[in-house]
């Protein structure tokens, strides 16, 4: 049976439709997929940022404190007069913890932190008597911690606050 021009418009008028609905389906899926990814794309920048928050925090907190029994344990060693105490000396102690604290939360910054929050981390690390190998009679220089504090500082301001903010420069 031959087909009449009212058929062949039919199938012409069907065939649009149903390109047009594949096409819109493609569409769709696409700004979908896209979508999709571009939230991912930000849960997973928050995830890191919230991360190096909590890293770059602690490593400020360890930093201080590691630098404060530093100068503690120096002032013990210098008042008891003798070159080695035992490390059941409560100042040693605290210190020996602190050191501890201290590296650990140094390895957080180097695996959640950015390059230039731990090249800033290598500078606070500098100011401060070696975390790792034999315990001497710490030194800490403050003004030279102070300034490489404020340095790491800057880098937790503008990577790790929720917002970070117009004054956090480099």
């Amino acid at each position: 049976m031959p087909v009449g021009p009212r058929e062949k418009r039919d199938f012409k008028v069907a065939f649009i439709s149903a390109g047009s609905a594949l096409i819109g389906a493609l569409v769709g899926a696409l700004v979908s997929i896209l979508a999709v990814t571009l939230q991912l794309d930000a849960d997973r920048d928050q995830e890191a940022r919230e991360r190096r928050a909590v890293a770059y925090a602690d490593f400020l907190e360890a930093a201080n404190t590691y630098r404060n029994e530093a100068v503690h344990a120096k002032e013990r060693i210098a008042a008891s007069r003798q070159i080695k105490l035992t490390l059941n000396e409560p100042a040693l102690r605290t210190y020996l913890t602190s050191r501890a604290h201290y590296q650990a939360s140094l390895v957080q910054v180097f695996v959640y932190g950015s390059d230039e929050a731990w090249r800033r981390a290598v500078l606070v690390g500098q100011t401060l008597p070696p975390a790792t190998g034999v315990i001497e009679s710490p030194n800490v220089d403050p003004a030279a911690f102070s300034q490489a504090y404020q340095g790491f500082l800057l880098v937790f301001c503008a990577e790790a606050l929720a917002t970070p903010r117009s004054t956090c420069t480099r």
